[in-house]
């Protein structure tokens, strides 16, 4: 990165933070107890804009998009932790995991050949749900948090399979993604005690299945 960027956009960053220092003596805007935490949220989030800026300068410095955007998501957690904490003690893990995926999202529709992306920003955007889901529902049933898991895996590794790069469409992600969605999919009917009809109905079905196909050969 070119030393002159760096000078700027560390130069709005102090600009930004001596504003709300101002505000603050001013009596404009009291945060009172919570004047620190905002001044380090939004450090944070200037800090985030500033990777971001040498982003959208040239699209080639994709990886600023990782420390742009968790940093910003960082910012956001400190600001909703302290002005709302309710809200922060439910979404505070999601505001920032799902910054963190937004991040690989970003840096494939940037350049789709960066396909790579498109896995750990699926995996953490699983993540960011698991740990949005309302405290009820997982104390509920302990299988709710793996079927959520295995079919947040299975979507990620399917999406790769229904895209096409260039002139190829790939069929090896179709392996994990049917693999880790059956997973899902066992822990979801175990979640709600439907494993136990499920299974008979369909071994049942199989055996329907392998007696047509005998009586259809003979």
């Amino acid at each position: 990165m070119k030393s002159i960027v760096w000078r700027v956009y560390t130069g709005l960053l102090l600009v930004g933070l001596g504003v709300l220092v101002l505000l603050q003596n001013l009596g404009v805007f009291q945060f009172g107890a919570n004047f620190e935490a905002v001044l380090f949220g939004a450090a944070f989030i200037l800090g985030g804009f500033a990777f971001l800026a040498v982003l959208f300068t040239n699209r080639a410095n994709w990886w600023a998009a990782i420390p742009g955007i968790t940093l910003g998501s960082i910012g956001i957690l400190i600001l909703v932790s302290s002005l709302l904490p309710a809200v922060g003690s439910i979404i505070g893990g999601a505001i920032v995991l799902g910054g963190i995926a937004l991040s690989f999202w970003v840096i494939f529709f940037l350049d789709t050949r960066n396909w790579w992306a498109i896995i750990p920003g699926g995996i953490l955007l699983t993540l960011a749900a698991i740990t949005a889901l309302p405290q009820y529902l997982t104390s509920a049933s302990g299988f709710i948090v793996p079927a959520v898991l295995f079919t947040g895996f299975g979507l990620t590794f399917a999406l790769l399979g229904i895209m096409r790069f260039g002139q190829v469409r790939w069929s090896w992600p179709w392996i994990p993604a049917v693999v880790f969605i059956i997973m899902g999919v066992l822990f979801a009917l175990s979640a709600y005690n439907l494993a136990q009809s499920i299974w008979p109905v369909a071994l049942i079905l199989l055996g329907l299945f392998l007696v047509f196909r005998a009586a259809r050969k003979s």
